[in-house]
């Protein structure tokens, strides 16, 4: 079990990267770290693995054992980079071997592990191949595999997915995701795809600029998101209106929504769904945008974004009212309401 606790880290220069974790992992659990760039996943990360000092006052106990400010080698903590942290000038199979052979596994065994290893991840066509003539696919494999030729209670992976773009990203990550949900003991994934979050963990933890703002499986972030970030982040193809409260109520179209009676702010930002429907207004779509499974997203000149494989010239929509969530308007967290009927 992984228990973080007030968990800081503040730069030499004097900026805050991590502004305050509590966090529990159960034995076996995976858990997506999913943050914009910048928001501090690197350095939660390397904090955990104990290559960034954490403040005073911080806690990381890993198994019953405090690790906060124990030695790099004795945290039983396996990183693997964003960028593969390969010998670059060396070949695909000494990248492999060497870690074995630093714990002095004898040479014929460090051989067999290193070609079944090969083996598993489809990278015997590169093996005598020097690190830095691979192609961003077998960088991400490699790093991925030399991780796998040793155990460990926590495996640490920052965004390594990160050095692909568009299609090929997304071929990689479900090519790789069985052997990722595979590996043994606490899994934590950094990254800033919702896609490769949502299907990687058991829970995900969603972090702004240092700041842990929502804990969450995917579910409950989709349907119970607790501030406006998070609503945006997990689904971005909600409407976003900020809208005048009037004698403690916000409307949009012909719904009217009661506010809490202490609502101090004379705004209120409201997100939500439109839906097909018989009776609602004309939807004429400006911009078309393909989102994946056959899928687009169709939005008009006001900001509202359908989600349909194709629609009709005719097409009316209406605001699918269990989507709606209303937000402080200065502090932008979500508020208890009730829609007026």
């Amino acid at each position: 079990m992984l228990k973080i606790t007030n968990l800081k880290q503040t730069y030499f220069y004097g900026t805050t990267a991590i502004k305050g974790l509590d966090l529990e992992v159960a034995d076996g659990e995976k858990i997506a770290i999913l943050t914009k760039s910048g928001g501090g996943k690197t350095s939660l990360l390397k904090c955990i693995a104990g290559l960034f000092p954490a403040d005073e006052g911080s806690s990381i106990v890993l198994d019953g054992k405090d690790i906060t400010k124990e030695k790099i080698k004795n945290r039983d903590v396996r990183l693997i980079y964003d960028d593969g942290g390969l010998i670059r000038k060396r070949s695909v199979k000494y990248n492999l071997e060497y870690p074995l052979k630093i714990r002095k596994i004898p040479k014929n065994e460090r051989r067999e592990i290193v070609d079944n290893i090969c083996r598993e991840y489809d990278l015997l066509p590169f093996c005598k191949e020097i690190a830095y003539r691979l192609f961003e696919p077998q960088i991400v494999t490699l790093a991925l595999a030399r991780a796998s030729l040793r155990e460990s209670k926590l495996t640490l992976i920052d965004d390594i997915f990160s050095l692909l773009k568009g299609e090929e990203r997304r071929l990689l990550f479900n090519q790789l995701l069985p052997k990722m949900r595979s590996i043994s003991g606490i899994t934590i994934f950094a990254t800033d795809s919702l896609e490769e979050a949502f299907s990687f963990a058991d829970r995900v933890v969603v972090f702004n600029a240092g700041y842990h703002l929502q804990t969450g499986t995917p579910f409950e972030l989709l349907t119970n998101p607790n501030c406006l970030f998070v609503d945006n982040y997990v689904n971005p193809y909600k409407s976003t209106l900020c809208v005048g409260v009037v004698d403690g109520y916000v409307t949009i179209d012909d719904v009217k929504i009661k506010l809490p009676e202490d609502y101090d702010s004379d705004e209120a930002i409201i997100t939500y769904y439109v839906k097909e429907s018989v009776t609602g207004d004309d939807f004429v779509p400006s911009i078309k945008r393909y989102v994946g499974n056959g899928l687009y997203c169709y939005q008009n000149e006001a900001g509202d974004s359908l989600i349909s494989n194709d629609i009709k010239s005719d097409t009316k929509v209406s605001i699918d009212k269990s989507s709606i969530r209303v937000y402080h308007r200065i502090n932008e967290k979500l508020l208890t309401t009730s829609i007026v009927e």
